[in-house]
């Protein structure tokens, strides 16, 4: 859908389910092959306050795909911030964190760092992420999608 060539490669549709799926506070994006889903992107919390990312694929997908996956969330996040959020918009210093990185790099590789207040952090202040592994700002997983 997004690339004719891989469209050629694969000599199947490759398209994102039909809407953003909505679970309490998790938005989800699937990756479909024909009728088969082969991966899926989401992020878990409000948009005030911590987020969490995952990421699923099944073997066969190329890592391309994950910045479409994750660019369709982006649409899907921008429109529902217009509704939400002062000013209409995610402020670029926004942050999303992952729980456990059992990714090979995925992770990494997308732009997230480590968490200084991360697994190791022992100290008494309730800062939002803390204990969570890796985080990444708005920006950073903007220009992940961009190629940047």
């Amino acid at each position: 859908m997004y690339s004719l060539s891989y469209y050629r490669r694969w000599k199947t549709e490759v398209t994102f389910g039909n809407e953003i799926k909505l679970r309490g506070e998790e938005r989800l994006v699937q990756l479909m092959m024909g009728t088969k889903p082969v991966g899926q992107f989401s992020i878990d919390g409000s948009l005030n306050s911590l987020c969490s990312l995952s990421i699923i694929l099944e073997n066969e997908v190329e890592q391309v795909w994950t910045r479409c996956l994750i660019l369709e969330m982006i649409r899907h996040i921008e429109s529902e911030a217009r509704h939400e959020l002062p000013y209409g918009e995610i402020p670029y210093e926004h942050l999303f964190f992952i729980d456990i990185d059992f990714s090979g790099g995925f992770w990494d590789h997308i732009g997230m760092k480590e968490n200084r207040y991360g697994l190791d952090y022992h100290g008494n202040r309730d800062i939002v992420g803390k204990g969570y592994e890796k985080v990444i700002t708005w920006r950073e997983l903007n220009k992940y999608t961009l190629g940047s």
